[in-house]
């Protein structure tokens, strides 16, 4: 190595690579949060897409580390290998954009010509993620066993400078995840995001070229091909390594289970908004950088008892673990205290309370998780001579772990056996990747000791750990605060218990879904939800789910094939099934625990489960759309709110197209808006990126004061009332459906009272609104910060304000009688407040 002019010039270049690892870090943690979210679109956000999006990124970190591996201590210049990587992934990133957009195509083309089997999309899906996530993570990967060989055989460090540097790069992760997640995502398009963050990448490996032209210039340095000791020596050190891979497969199989696990519980406290992903991610990122952190100190003061500590700290895991199963019935409680509504309409109040939930469950048990990487890996570097080739093993090892356990977890083990069980099979695992570190351990007595002592907590933790309270952690916490003002921690359980009985509860792969019975309401209502939020119901939500059908059929002419993107309880899907004219309807939904749920409604939802017509297809609804051509009559779209992560993708201007691109000519789209917990912005925001795309757009208020219907199309639709009159008479079942209680439409007149809005009043109300894109979903980072405020009044207000009667899209003028007609069925239709309107 050539010689640096002073120490103080070589602990400022170490320091200089310290802070590039850091920006790195944060950089490559950005990238992961921000193409997750590009991918949406594309992918769609269903359990095989989410797994399939984290395997491939887990899978091209080890692969990186593996070629890096086998090629590094091959090198005598890694720093400015790893440079020029750093320069090629910035310019992968720049170009991430255009590659999603030319491998939407590419991937709709294929899918069109191969079919939308299963199977087929999910080949599909793999391929096109390798294509785009493989080169850039697979110099991602690269890193670790590069800059191992850097700071050892290059600079001459120990090996402790390695898990230094490992530590450095979490804390950078931690950071690139709460600065997207709260910070820049909420503010900025991706696009220009990932630009600008390509350019700072392409800077930085710059930056490091230069150093390491400087530093690696001394041609005597052991690079070109191994000799034949040499090669048998890396034979034996991995052969010798081998318990330690399986030790490093097994802990990340354990921490990324567990960190699915924890997800879906944190989830379930306080709701599934991008906010609490990335709280949860980033916290448990924070507890990896703090354990590497812990392990880094540990060495220093015992740098040769990487093995006791290994197991000292494994066994203090175990415990965290258990101890965390315990905490699970208190977190919802914990979070009614901590509940303060004024401070969650701004971004720091929603970090706090769900970043401070979650470290209150996981941050122990993940912060000493996190120790047992560092540590096995300081053992394998003192045992072997080279570098990146066993860094790389052992990475690659753990990375093969994360990617099983992302499957696993996600598609299996979760619907399976649930999240309790799935956490217990984790511990499990973690305690055989402890039990395999004994022989290593110098002395009999300790390996004896320590064993006995995993499989007893073991144990008692398997037969101990307390039951999951169902019925407590799908109550839908967050969303419903505030009606359990005046409710102690302790009574919170018992509270639930009278009020609800809880019929169905399944952890399905995307999401937790339950059905539930009120005890004191006659009849007594069922209503369904999603991670405790109620999605539909069996007597308040009907009016909307009834009305999200019959609405857009009635004003088609003769609608034949319907589509419909969500199930909830299944009302609307049903109430589509009982116009005549309707020869099929095809029903997609993401969570397959949400069409066993609806069983539950087939009082309602007129047995849609065992109706011939009915197709019900597990899929992401925007996905499909983006499969089919000119193929719907009416495209019904009523998802969950979209303040819930990824639904914000179903209210955007390309969804939208992909939707005018399914229906066939003169075809009818309507989407469903709530009118609660949302801002007049964001609300406007929907109906002008709707407006954009179905210039013929009605709005019909479905709830007064808490649901929206948006129904639009490219050509103009004019009512003609006595021809939706004619069809409602020559159909009973339809008559009946619209006349039961609580919709309660008798006639037409009924039926139009619900219009609010004319296209002109769309046009007026949303007009000068932002157009809500995928490049830039920012309903999806402001919607959760209205949850809170209310919003009703002032949004029926707008409504009101807009509304001017549907004079000029009849068919026909109307009659005086039928004037006379209509204005009484608004007047019983408004509320009082708002009886100023029909006057019109």
């Amino acid at each position: 190595m050539r010689d640096l002019n002073s120490r103080f010039t070589e602990a400022a270049a170490f320091a200089l690579i310290g802070a590039f690892i850091v920006v790195s870090g944060a950089l490559a943690l950005s990238y992961e949060v921000i193409w997750a979210r590009k991918l949406v679109p594309l992918f769609g956000s269903d359990a095989v897409s989410v797994a399939v999006v984290v395997a491939l990124f887990m899978f091209g970190l080890g692969l990186g580390a593996h070629l890096a591996g086998r090629l590094g201590d091959r090198l005598a210049r890694p720093l400015g290998i790893y440079a020029l990587l750093e320069i090629g992934l910035g310019a992968w990133v720049v170009l991430t954009p255009w590659l999603i957009g030319w491998l939407s195509a590419g991937l709709v083309a294929v899918a069109g010509v191969l079919g939308s089997d299963g199977s087929s999309l999910t080949i599909l899906r793999v391929v096109a993620g390798g294509l785009l996530l493989l080169p850039p993570t697979l110099v991602m990967g690269a890193s670790l066993p590069l800059l191992a060989r850097f700071a050892v055989h290059v600079a001459g460090r120990p090996p402790g400078q390695v898990i230094s540097w490992y530590t450095l790069n979490l804390v950078g992760a931690v950071s690139g995840v709460f600065l997207a997640g709260f910070v820049l995502l909420p503010t900025f398009a991706m696009s220009p995001l990932l630009w600008l963050a390509g350019l700072v990448n392409m800077l930085l490996g710059l930056c490091l070229w230069f150093l390491a032209r400087y530093w690696e210039r001394n041609p005597a340095l052991d690079g070109g091909a191994l000799t034949d000791v040499a090669r048998a020596a890396t034979e034996r050190n991995g052969l010798t390594a081998l318990p330690w891979m399986a030790m490093s497969a097994l802990i990340g199989l354990a921490s990324m289970i567990c960190q699915i696990a924890w997800t879906r519980t944190i989830v379930l406290v306080v709701g599934g908004s991008a906010y609490a992903f990335s709280a949860v991610l980033g916290v448990f990122l924070a507890g990896l950088g703090l354990g590497a952190w812990l392990a880094s100190s540990a060495l220093k003061r015992w740098p040769t008892r990487a093995v006791e500590l290994y197991v000292l700290l494994g066994f203090a895991a175990l415990l965290a673990l258990f101890l965390s199963l315990y905490l699970l019935p208190l977190v919802p409680g914990w979070f009614l205290q901590a509940f303060e509504p004024d401070s969650l309409g701004q971004t720091l109040g929603v970090f706090l309370l769900q970043a401070g939930t979650a470290a209150s469950l996981f941050l122990m048990p993940a912060l000493l998780m996190g120790a047992l990487f560092p540590l096995l890996l300081r053992q394998v570097l003192e045992e072997s001579p080279d570098t990146a080739l066993v860094t790389s093993r052992v990475y690659l090892a753990n990375t093969f772990g994360c990617v099983i356990g992302a499957l696993l977890a996600g598609l299996w083990l979760i619907p399976t056996l649930g999240i309790p069980p799935t956490l217990v099979l984790a511990i499990g695992l973690l305690c055989y990747a402890l039990l395999l570190a004994l022989p290593r351990l110098p002395r009999v007595r300790q390996r004896l000791s320590a064993g006995l002592g995993m499989l007893l907590v073991f144990s008692f933790g398997w037969w101990s750990t307390p039951p999951w309270n169902s019925q407590l952690m799908s109550a839908g916490i967050s969303e419903y605060a505030q009606r359990f003002a005046g409710v102690s921690q302790d009574q919170l359980a018992d509270h639930l218990a009278d009020q609800f009985d809880l019929l169905f509860y399944r952890d399905g792969p995307t999401a937790t879904i339950s059905v539930s019975r009120e005890r004191w309401s006659l009849p007594r209502h069922l209503f369904i939800s999603t991670n405790g939020k109620v999605d539909g119901s069996s007597w308040g939500d009907m009016p909307t789910q009834q009305l999200s059908a019959h609405l857009p059929l009635l004003l088609h002419p003769e609608p034949e094939q319907v589509a419909i993107v969500g199930m909830g309880t299944g009302v609307t899907a049903g109430a589509a099934t009982l116009h005549d004219s309707v020869n099929a309807v095809t029903l997609l939904e993401i969570e397959p625990a949400m069409v066993e749920g609806a069983r539950l409604f087939a009082e309602v939802n007129h047995g849609i489960h065992d109706n011939p017509d009915v197709s019900i297809r597990v899929i992401d609804g925007r996905f499909y759309l983006s499969l089919v051509e000119s193929q719907y009559d009416v495209i019904v779209s009523v998802p969950s709110n979209p303040w819930i992560a990824g639904v914000a993708s179903l209210f955007t201007e390309e969804f939208y197209r992909l939707g005018a691109r399914a229906l066939t000519d003169g075809g009818v789209f309507a989407q469903w808006i709530q009118l609660y917990d949302i801002s007049a912005d964001n609300l406007q925001a929907v109906m002008h990126t709707f407006n954009q795309v179905f210039p013929y757009s009605y709005g019909a208020v479905t709830i007064v004061g808490a649901d929206l219907l948006l129904v639009g199309s490219m050509q103009p639709i004019k009512i003609d009332p006595a021809t939706i009159e004619q069809r409602m008479l020559a159909q009973p079942e339809l008559q009946q459906d619209l006349a039961a209680s609580p919709l309660a439409v008798a006639d037409v007149w009924d039926l139009l009272a619900r219009i609010w809005l004319a296209p002109e009043g769309i046009r007026a109300l949303a007009g000068g609104a932002r157009t809500h894109r995928d490049d830039w979903p920012f309903l999806m980072y402001e919607a959760p910060l209205s949850r809170y405020s209310g919003g009703r009044d002032r949004n029926m207000e707008l409504l009101s304000a807009a509304s001017g009667g549907l004079d000029g899209w009849f068919l026909s003028p109307l009659t005086e009688s039928e004037r006379s007609a209509l204005a009484a069925a608004r007047r019983s239709y408004v509320p009082a407040p708002l009886a100023w309107w029909v006057e019109d």
